[in-house]
C-alpha cells in the first residue's frame, strides 16, 4: 500500500473516530476492521529507524527492495532519498520507499517529490498520533459503553498485552517522553534553519520557506498529540511511578516558557493524581517519597524554570494534601506529626505562591485563551493582576483546539483541590493580602511614596489569581459549572459564599470574572443571579459596602460613580474650565477596573437568561439603561465607557420589539443631549440646534478609541436586528419611525453614517490588525443585517409594472422604504472610502487565512465582507431602480447626501479592483467551507456577469482577449494553483454518505458545481472563467490544452469531475435520494455545458471517451418502477408532490435527459468522424452489453430500460381551495418561469408576503376577528399546499417532457446514424415500436408535448422499415412488422380530438390543432402504402370519424376556437382527415368491396356535411374569404374523389362547375 492510500485510510479513520466525540456514532462494525488494520501502525508508531550506514549503503549501490521487486535506481533519485533521510533522520531504505511513493502526489500538490514526501511522512504521523489520542479518550468515556469496550480492546492489542494487565503502558509512555523530547530538538533545529537561511539569503525561497514552516507547524502538533496521550497513560492504569520520576527530570530541564512547556502540564496533573493522591495506585508510604522528590531541589537538579517549579509544587501540594485532610487525627504512619507536616506544607504552598506559582498558571491560561475574543475587562485585570510578568503571556499559536479544554479541566482540578485540602491555605491568602492591602491603602492616604528609606508594601494578589484560574478553568465548560450550583453544601459552593465576603477592588473585579465562568446557559446563570439575589438579604437600606457581593452593592456603586461623573463643578471651576470635563476621583485605582467587571458580569448574564434580562430592565429602583447612559456622559476610562455599552447590548439579547425601540429611543436621547437628568457629553455653546450639535460631539467621543467604538458599533447591531415578536409584522421597523423627528430627519441615518463613514472608512485602517478586523467583522454584520431585513419580496411586487394594488402601493410601505436603513447602507457601499475599506477587508493573506481557524476573527471578517459584496450584487437592482429614486423624491431638502462616485453599478467597483477575482480562488482553497462557499458565490455572480464580461467587438482580432474577467484570470492567477484544491474536493468520500447534504464537502461541491453551470450557461461562444477552472488554456477565443497542464495530465477540476460522475452514488439504500441526485445532475450538467459547446466539444468527448464515460454512466443508471422509493416515498403515496420526493423524481428526470443528449452527441459525433469501432461500442452499449478493456463483456441497462420513467404517473391534479378570506390575493404576482424553462413557478415567500398584508387588511377593517384566526390560517395552509404541489408538478412533468424527447432523439439517432443491418434494424424498430405504443396512446389523451415527440418518432420508425426484408425468416418477419404496425395503428387519435379540444383552454387550442395536423398527416403518408393503409383501415379508421362527429358539425357555424380565423381551421382540419381517408381507399379498397361499402356509409352519414361545403365552395348563401376558398377547393377534390371511387349517385348534384 502507497503513502496515499495509507494516508487516505488514516483520514477516514481519523474522521470516523472524530465523529464519535460529537455523539455522531459511525458504522461500528467498520471501525472495528480499521482499528485492526492498523494495530501494527500503532505498535510501531513512537519507533522511528533512524539513518542507518548500511541502508545508506543499499541506496548508494543503485538498487533497493521494496515488498519483495527489486528496482533500480539513478542518481538523482539516489541523491534525494538521502535528503530526505537526512531531512527526517530517517532510515534510507524507509526514505527510499517514502520518497517513491510520492511521485505521483507531487504532482498533485504541485511540489516536488522531496517536500511531498516530508509532507506525507509528517501527515501520516500526525493522523496516527491524532487517532491513538481519540482512541484512548473514548475508552474513559463511561456514556457510550460499546465504544469504550472497543477502545479498551484496541488499546490492549497495541500494547500487545490482551490480558489488559498494562505491562508494557510504561515502556510505551517513556517512548512518548522521548518522541516529545525528540520533537522538541528538530523544532530547534528548523528555528536555527531558519536564522541560517536568512543569513545566508535563502529567506526570501518560498520552497524552503514553505518546508520549514511546514514541519514546524505539523512537529507542534504532534508534540501537542504526544502529551495528551501521555495524559491518558498516567490517566490511566498504564505507567509506573517511575514514570513519573522521569517527567520530572523532563520538566527540570525545560528552559523556555513556550507551548511546549504547557503540553506537558496535562500529563503532570494526571501523573500527580495517580501516584500522589489516595484516589491512586500508590500507599501513602510511597507516596511521601515522591513527595520529596518533587518538593525538594538540589544544586545539581535545580529547574531551568522556577516559577514553573513553584506551579509544580502548588500543584503536587494541593493533590497531595489530601493525605491528611481526610484521613483524621490519627495519622495512617507511626512517628509523624500530622499537625506540624500541616503547617509545613501550607507554608511550602504559601512560597510557592510567592515565587510566582499562581501568576505562571494565570499566564498559560490567558495565553492559551487569547484567540482575539478575549473581552477587554478581562484583558486589563489579567494585565493588573500579572503586573510584571505580564509579558511572558504565551502568544497564541493556530493550533488544533484539543489541548485547551483539557488543559482548563487540569486547572480545575488544582483549584478545587487546594480549596478541599488546603482550606487553612487558602483563608491565610485573603487575611494576608486584606492586612497587605490595607496597609496600602493607608500609605496612600498618608502621602507615602516609595522611597529608598521608606516604601509601599505592594499588596499582594495571589487570591485574586486563584479566582481568575478559576474563571478560565471553569470558562465554556457548561456541565463543571452545574456540577458547582448543583451541591450548596459542597467546598466549591462554601468557598464562593466565603469569597464573596469583605471584599477588595481587585477581589472584587475577580469575582466577577469567576462568576461569569461559571453561569453560562440558562440554569447556571439563574443560579448565579440567585446567589447574588440571595446575599442582598444582609444588605442594609442605606448604601455602604455590604459583607458580600450581591446585586444590591453593584446596582449602589454604579448609580454612585455615575452621579459622581455628573456633578457639576464650581463656579470658579467652570470659568476657568468652561468645556473640560475632570475626570473623576475615584477612591481605589482599581475602580474603574471593578466597575467594568460588574457591568461585563451583568451583560454576561443577561446575555445568558431571558429572564435576568427582564428583571434588570423592569428592576423597580435601579433604572440600568439611564444609569449607564448616565455614566458614560462622564470623563470615564474609554473601557469603561465600552463595557457599559457592552451591558446594554447584552439587555436588548433576544429582545422584543417594544424593549427595542425603548432602548433606540434612551439611546437617541443620550445622543442628541435631550434625556431628562443625562447630560450631553461636552458643554454645548448658545446654537440654534443644540440636539444637532450633542449628537456630532456625542459620535466625535465615542469614535477616539477602538473599545468604544467597536462596542457601540455591536450595540447598533443588535438593536437592528428583528425583535423576536416582529415576525408577523408586515413592515416591521426595529426603531421608533419617528426616531429622532424633534430635531433631525427621522430614522436611523446617523448611526448609519457613524458606523460606515466613522468606523469602517475612517477607523478601521487606523486600527491595528487584529482591532481593525474585529471592527470591520461588526462594521460588516451590520450592514449584512441591515440588507438581508429589507422586505424586497414585497417591494418587488409592489413596484412590478402589472401591480395596481393600492393595498400593497399603500403610504406605509413608502414609509418602510424611506426609514428602513437598507437604502442609506446601500449608498454608502458606492462611497469611495468604504468600497477601499471593503476591497482592503477582502484582501487577506493566503497563508494566515489558511493557518486561521474557522472561528477566528480574520475568517469571520474575510467571510463577511465577501458576504457583503454577494448582498449588494443580488440587492443594487432594488436600491437603484426602486427605492433610491422614491427616497429622493419624497425626502426634504436637508438630508445630508453621502459623497458617492460615479459608478453606475457594484460591478464598475469590481473592475477597478479585479485583484479580488486572484483572492476569490485562492480562497476556495483554504479549508474554510463557509469561506469557500462565499467565494464561489461572489465568484458565479461575477464570472457570469453581462458587465464584466463584455463581448469584444467585431474589430478585435482573434487573439484578443475575450474580456476583462477571463484576462485577469490568465495574467493574475496560476490557474493550476487555484484549480488543484477544487479538484480535489470534487472527490468524494463516501464516508461523507452517512451524513448527506450536512456533509462537509457536499455545499462546496454544490456551490463549485453551480458556479461552473451558471459561467458556462451565461457565456457559450467564448472562454470564460468556469474553463480556466476546469483546466482549459485559450487563445483569444478558442480553447486549448497547454501541454503537462493539470489536464493534459489528467488531473483538471474536469477529470475530477468526470470521475466524481463515475463513483458518486446515484441511490442510496435503493432510495434515490434529493440531494444525491441533485449533485449529479449539477455534475452532469456542467458535462452538457460543454459537450454542447463548438468551443469545448471535441476535447470534452475526447476525455469523456478516454473515461469509458458512456459505459459507466448507463451501468450506473437504476432502473425505476412504479414502487421506486423517492427519498422514501413512491409516486402513488399521497404525500409525494409535497415533499422532496418530488424534487428527487424531477432531479432524476433531467439527469436522464442529459444522459441521452450525451449519448446522441456521441452516436452524432462518431457518424461525422466514420469511426465504425466507435459507432459500434456505442450501440453495444444502449443495447445492454459493454465490453471493457480487458475484453470481458458485461450487461448494463440498455436504452429499452431506461424508457422505465415513462410509466410513472405525473398527472397529479392540484385545485385551488375554496378561498374566502384569502380570495383577493393576487398570487399570480408572484409567479415567475423557472430556471429559464416555460414551467411558472411560484415564489411561495412572495405569496406570504401578500398574505401578510391580506392579514393586516382584514384585521384593520374588522373583517378578520380573533376567533377566525384558524380558520384564516386553514385558507393559507391549503393554498400554500396547492402552490407547493403545482410548483413540483410542474416541474417534474416539465423534466419528464425533456427525458421523453432526449429519449426519442437517442432513438432516432440510433436508426439514423448506426451502421446496422436489416434484420437487427428491424428487431430495433420493433421493440421500440412495441415500448412506445402504450404510453403513445396515454400520451395523446394527457400530454400532447409528449404525444408529438412519440409521434414523430413513430413516423421516423416506420419510415425506416424495411417492408421486404432480404433475411431469412421473411415471411415471420413480416408478420411481425405487420403486428407491431397494427398495434401502432390501433390509436384512435381522431376520436380523442373532440376530446381534448374540451378539455383544452381556448389559448391552447391552436398547439393542439397543429399537432393534430402533423399526426394526420403522418397517417396520410402511411397510407400511401399498402402496408399502412391496410393497417388505418383495419385500425377502424371509419368508426373513429363516427365517434369523433367531426363532419357531424355544420359548416356554417364553425368551432369554438379563440381566433379570427377559426371557420378555416375547421376546414383545414377536415381536409387533413379526409385527405386520409382517400389516400387509404384509393391505395387498398378500390377492388375491396368491404372498404367500398364502408366508404358509401361514410358519405351517407355525413352527406349534410358534404352539401354544406359544396354549396360554401359555390358561394350559396355567401361567400368565403380567399384562405377558406383553397381549402375549400381541397375538400371539393376529395369528396368528389371519393364519390367517384365508390359510384355514389345518390347525391344529385351536378358536379359539371366543380373541376376535378
Amino acid at each position: 500500500m502507497d503513502a496515499c492510500d495509507i494516508l487516505g485510510d488514516l483520514r477516514g479513520l481519523y474522521h470516523d473516530l472524530d465523529a464519535i466525540s460529537r455523539a455522531s456514532i459511525p458504522n461500528i462494525d467498520r471501525l472495528r476492521i480499521e482499528l485492526e488494520a492498523h494495530i501494527q501502525d500503532f505498535r510501531k508508531l513512537l519507533d522511528k529507524p533512524p539513518k542507518n550506514n548500511t541502508s545508506r549503503q543499499a541506496v548508494v549501490s543503485g538498487k533497493i527492495t521494496v515488498e519483495g521487486i527489486e528496482y533500480a535506481i539513478n542518481s538523482d533519485f539516489q541523491q534525494r532519498t538521502l535528503e530526505l533521510a537526512d531531512a527526517l533522520n530517517l532510515d534510507e531504505l524507509e526514505a527510499a520507499v517514502l520518497f517513491m511513493t510520492a511521485q505521483e502526489e507531487a504532482q498533485q500538490l504541485d511540489r516536488t517529490p522531496l517536500f511531498t514526501a516530508i509532507i506525507q511522512f509528517h501527515q501520516q504521523k500526525v493522523f496516527m498520533l491524532e487517532c491513538l489520542r481519540l482512541i484512548l479518550k473514548e475508552s474513559f468515556e463511561v456514556e457510550r459503553e460499546i465504544i469504550k469496550d472497543l477502545m479498551l480492546e484496541t488499546v490492549a492489542l497495541i500494547l500487545r498485552d490482551p490480558d489488559r494487565a498494562f505491562a508494557n503502558g510504561s515502556l510505551f509512555a517513556r517512548k512518548c517522553m522521548t518522541s516529545m523530547e525528540d520533537t522538541e530538538r528538530w523544532l530547534s533545529l528548523l528555528s536555527e534553519q531558519v536564522q541560517k537561511a536568512s543569513i545566508v539569503g535563502q529567506a526570501e525561497d518560498t520552497d524552503i520557506m514553505e518546508a520549514i514552516e511546514h514541519q514546524s507547524a505539523s512537529l507542534m502538533q504532534q508534540h501537542e498529540s504526544l502529551g495528551v496521550i501521555l495524559y491518558y497513560l498516567f490517566k490511566g492504569n498504564y505507567t509506573k511511578s517511575e514514570d513519573l520520576q522521569l517527567l520530572l527530570d523532563r520538566l527540570r530541564k525545560l528552559e523556555r516558557f513556550d507551548n511546549l512547556m504547557v503540553d506537558y502540564i496535562p500529563a503532570t496533573v494526571a501523573s500527580f493524581i495517580r501516584y500522589g493522591s489516595p484516589e491512586g495506585s500508590l500507599r501513602l508510604r510511597e507516596a511521601r517519597s515522591l513527595h520529596d522528590i518533587v518538593t525538594t531541589s538540589k544544586e545539581s537538579q535545580s529547574w531551568a524554570l522556577p516559577n514553573f517549579h513553584a506551579a509544580v509544587i502548588a500543584i503536587w501540594l494541593s493533590i497531595y494534601s489530601a493525605w491528611y485532610f481526610d484521613s483524621g487525627p490519627a495519622s495512617p504512619l507511626q512517628g509523624i506529626d500530622v499537625d506540624k507536616e500541616s503547617e509545613e506544607r501550607s507554608k511550602m504552598f504559601m512560597a510557592a505562591l510567592d515565587d510566582g506559582a499562581l501568576e505562571f498558571m494565570l499566564a498559560i491560561c490567558a495565553g492559551i485563551s487569547s484567540d482575539g475574543w478575549r473581552d477587554p475587562a478581562r484583558s486589563e485585570l489579567v494585565t493588573l493582576l500579572l503586573k510584571e510578568s505580564a509579558s511572558s503571556i504565551l502568544e497564541p499559536e493556530s493550533r488544533a483546539e484539543v489541548l485547551k479544554p483539557l488543559l482548563m479541566e487540569q486547572f480545575d482540578l488544582f483549584t478545587e483541590s487546594c480549596i478541599a485540602n488546603m482550606p487553612d491555605a487558602v483563608r491565610m491568602l485573603k487575611s494576608e493580602e486584606d492586612l497587605q492591602r490595607l496597609n496600602q491603602i493607608t500609605a496612600l492616604r498618608d502621602g507615602l511614596t516609595s522611597t529608598i528609606h521608606r516604601g509601599v508594601v505592594e499588596a499582594r494578589t495571589h487570591l485574586e489569581s486563584f479566582l481568575m484560574i478559576m474563571a478560565f478553568a471553569f470558562e465554556h465548560r457548561y456541565d463543571a459549572a452545574q456540577e458547582f450550583w448543583a451541591d450548596h453544601d459542597g467546598n466549591l459552593y462554601g468557598f464562593l459564599q466565603w469569597a464573596s465576603k469583605r471584599q477588595t477592588v481587585p477581589r472584587v473585579s475577580a469575582f466577577c470574572e469567576m462568576l461569569c465562568s461559571i453561569s453560562e446557559g440558562e440554569d447556571n446563570a439563574i443560579s448565579t443571579h440567585r446567589f447574588l439575589s440571595e446575599e442582598d438579604k444582609h444588605t442594609t437600606t442605606k448604601f455602604r459596602r455590604s459583607s458580600s457581593m450581591n446585586w444590591t452593592q453593584m446596582f449602589a456603586e454604579l448609580q454612585l460613580y455615575a452621579s459622581k461623573v455628573i456633578e457639576k463643578p464650581s463656579t470658579s471651576q467652570a470659568v476657568l474650565n468652561p468645556r473640560k470635563l475632570q475626570p473623576i476621583d475615584m477612591s481605589e485605582p482599581e475602580s474603574p477596573v471593578m466597575l467594568t467587571c460588574y457591568l461585563r458580569l451583568m451583560g454576561h448574564l443577561s446575555e445568558q437568561s431571558s429572564a435576568i434580562r427582564e428583571w434588570l430592565l423592569q428592576h423597580p429602583s435601579f433604572n440600568v439603561v439611564n444609569t449607564l447612559l448616565t455614566l458614560c456622559s462622564g470623563s470615564i476610562p474609554t473601557h469603561l465607557r465600552a463595557s457599559a455599552f457592552g451591558t446594554l447590548k447584552a439587555l436588548m439579547t433576544d429582545r422584543s420589539s417594544a424593549h427595542g425601540k425603548e432602548m433606540w429611543l434612551f439611546i437617541d436621547q443620550w445622543i442628541s443631549g435631550t434625556a431628562v437628568g443625562t447630560p450631553g457629553l461636552a458643554k454645548v455653546p448658545m446654537l440654534s440646534n443644540p440636539p444637532t450639535w450633542h449628537k456630532r460631539h456625542a459620535f466625535q467621543r465615542i469614535g477616539e478609541s477602538f473599545d468604544q467604538t467597536n462596542t457601540f458599533v455591536e450595540l447598533i447591531y443588535t438593536l437592528i436586528l428583528p425583535s423576536h415578536d416582529s415576525a408577523d409584522v408586515q413592515f416591521s421597523l426595529p426603531f421608533p419611525e419617528s426616531l429622532g423627528a424633534s430635531y433631525r430627519m427621522p430614522g436611523i441615518e446617523p448611526y448609519v453614517d457613524f458606523i460606515l463613514g466613522h468606523a469602517f472608512a475612517k477607523k478601521t485602517p487606523d486600527a491595528t490588525e487584529s482591532q481593525g478586523r474585529l471592527l470591520t467583522w461588526n462594521c460588516l454584520r451590520f450592514v449584512v443585517s441591515c440588507l438581508e431585513t429589507f422586505n424586497e419580496n414585497l417591494v418587488a411586487i409592489a413596484y412590478q409594472p402589472s401591480t395596481s394594488d393600492s393595498t400593497i402601493k399603500s403610504s406605509s410601505l413608502n414609509t418602510y422604504i424611506r426609514l428602513h436603513p437598507f437604502s442609506r447602507v446601500a449608498e454608502w457601499l458606492f462611497n469611495e472610502d468604504v468600497l477601499k475599506a471593503l476591497f482592503s477587508a477582502s484582501h487577506q493573506d493566503i497563508s494566515e487565512v489558511s493557518k486561521a481557524s474557522d472561528e477566528s476573527i480574520l475568517v469571520l471578517s474575510l467571510e463577511t465582507s465577501i458576504q457583503v459584496m454577494n448582498l449588494i450584487l443580488d440587492h443594487q437592482s432594488t436600491y437603484l431602480n426602486i427605492t433610491r429614486p422614491l427616497i429622493r423624491s419624497q425626502t426634504a431638502a436637508n438630508r445630508t447626501n453621502v459623497a458617492n462616485s460615479s459608478l453606475a453599478s457594484f460591478e464598475d467597483s469590481i473592475l477597478n479592483n479585479l485583484s479580488i477575482l486572484n483572492d476569490l480562488c485562492l480562497y476556495c482553497g483554504t479549508g474554510h467551507e463557509n469561506l469557500t462557499i462565499l467565494s464561489m458565490g461572489l465568484l458565479e455572480k461575477l464570472s457570469s456577469s453581462k458587465k464584466l464580461n463584455k463581448t469584444p467587438s467585431p474589430e478585435a482580432f482573434s487573439w484578443a482577449s475575450s474580456n476583462k474577467v477571463v484576462e485577469v484570470f490568465s495574467k493574475s492567477i496560476e490557474a493550476d494553483r487555484v484549480a488543484r484544491p477544487l479538484a480535489s474536493q470534487m472527490r468524494p468520500d463516501l464516508r461523507e454518505i452517512e451524513y448527506g447534504p450536512h456533509s462537509t464537502g457536499y455545499k462546496t461541491r454544490e456551490r463549485l458545481l453551480r458556479l461552473l453551470n451558471s459561467c458556462l450557461g451565461m457565456i457559450t461562444d467564448r472562454p470564460t472563467v468556469a474553463h480556466i477552472l476546469l483546466g482549459f488554456s485559450y487563445v483569444g477565443v478558442t480553447l486549448d490544452i497547454a501541454p503537462q497542464s493539470l489536464f493534459a495530465n489528467r488531473m483538471s477540476l474536469f477529470h475530477a469531475i468526470v470521475d466524481f460522475m463515475q463513483f458518486y452514488p446515484t441511490e442510496i439504500d435503493g432510495i434515490i435520494t434529493p440531494w444525491s441526485i441533485h449533485l449529479k445532475r449539477l455534475a452532469f450538467e456542467v458535462l452538457k455545458h460543454l459537450w454542447s459547446s463548438k468551443l469545448s466539444s471535441s476535447f470534452t468527448l475526447v476525455e469523456l471517451r478516454m473515461s469509458q464515460f458512456l459505459l459507466a454512466s448507463f451501468a450506473s443508471q437504476p432502473v425505476i418502477g412504479l414502487n421506486t422509493e423517492w427519498d422514501g416515498l413512491p409516486v402513488s403515496h399521497p404525500d409525494f408532490w409535497l415533499s422532496e420526493s418530488a424534487v428527487s423524481l424531477s432531479e432524476f428526470l433531467a439527469y436522464r435527459s442529459y444522459l441521452f443528449n450525451y449519448a446522441v452527441t456521441e452516436i452524432r459525433s462518431a457518424s461525422k468522424h466514420g469511426s465504425s469501432t466507435l459507432q459500434t461500442s456505442i450501440l453495444s452499449t444502449l443495447l445492454g452489453t459493454s465490453s471493457i478493456d480487458t475484453g470481458v463483456s458485461i450487461a448494463n441497462p440498455g436504452v429499452f430500460d431506461l424508457f422505465d420513467f415513462a410509466d410513472l404517473d405525473i398527472y397529479a391534479e392540484f385545485n385551488l381551495p375554496t378561498l374566502n378570506f384569502l380570495r383577493p390575493v393576487n398570487i399570480q404576482l408572484c409567479a415567475k418561469h423557472h430556471a429559464g424553462s416555460p414551467v411558472m413557478v411560484y415564489n411561495l415567500d412572495e405569496v406570504q408576503q401578500l398574505v401578510k398584508i391580506r392579514k393586516n387588511e382584514l384585521f384593520q377593517s374588522g373583517q378578520l376577528r380573533p376567533q377566525e384566526e384558524e380558520q384564516f390560517q386553514a385558507e393559507f395552509e391549503s393554498l400554500m399546499i396547492f402552490l407547493k404541489g403545482t410548483n413540483q408538478c410542474g416541474e417534474v412533468r416539465y423534466n419528464h417532457h425533456l427525458a421523453m424527447k432526449a429519449w426519442t432523439e437517442l432513438i432516432i439517432a440510433v436508426i439514423s446514424f448506426c451502421d446496422i443491418n436489416g434484420a437487427h434494424q428491424t428487431t430495433f424498430i420493433l421493440q421500440a415500436i412495441q415500448i412506445i405504443l402504450p404510453k403513445l396512446e396515454i400520451s395523446i389523451l394527457q400530454n400532447a408535448p409528449e404525444a408529438i415527440e412519440l409521434g414523430r418518432l413513430a413516423e421516423t420508425l416506420i419510415s425506416k422499415l424495411d417492408p421486404s426484408p432480404e433475411v431469412p425468416h421473411a415471411n415471420r418477419s413480416g408478420d411481425i412488422i405487420d403486428e407491431k404496425l397494427y398495434q401502432l395503428f390501433e390509436i384512435n387519435a381522431v376520436t380523442a380530438l373532440p376530446t381534448e379540444l374540451r378539455g383544452t383552454q381556448a389559448s391552447d387550442t391552436s398547439m393542439l390543432l397543429s399537432y393534430y395536423e402533423a399526426l394526420l398527416c403522418f397517417f396520410e403518408q402511411l397510407c400511401r402504402t399498402k402496408v399502412g393503409a391496410t393497417h388505418v383501415l383495419n385500425a377502424g379508421l371509419f368508426q373513429a370519424m363516427r365517434e369523433s362527429q367531426l363532419f357531424a358539425v355544420d359548416p356554417d357555424i364553425g368551432l369554438d376556437i379563440d381566433n379570427p380565423d377559426s371557420l378555416r381551421k375547421y376546414y383545414d382540419l377536415l381536409s387533413s382527415v379526409i385527405r386520409v381517408i382517400v389516400s387509404a381507399v384509393f391505395i387498398r379498397g378500390i377492388h375491396n368491396e368491404q372498404i367500398l361499402e364502408q366508404t358509401r356509409i361514410f358519405l351517407t352519414e355525413n352527406r349534410q356535411n358534404m352539401v354544406g361545403i359544396f354549396k360554401r365552395y359555390a358561394k350559396v348563401g355567401g361567400t368565403p374569404t380567399a384562405d377558406n376558398q383553397e381549402t375549400l377547393h381541397d375538400l371539393v377534390k376529395s369528396y368528389t374523389a371519393l364519390i367517384v371511387a365508390v359510384d355514389f349517385t345518390e347525391v344529385s348534384v351536378s358536379f359539371s362547375v366543380f373541376p376535378i
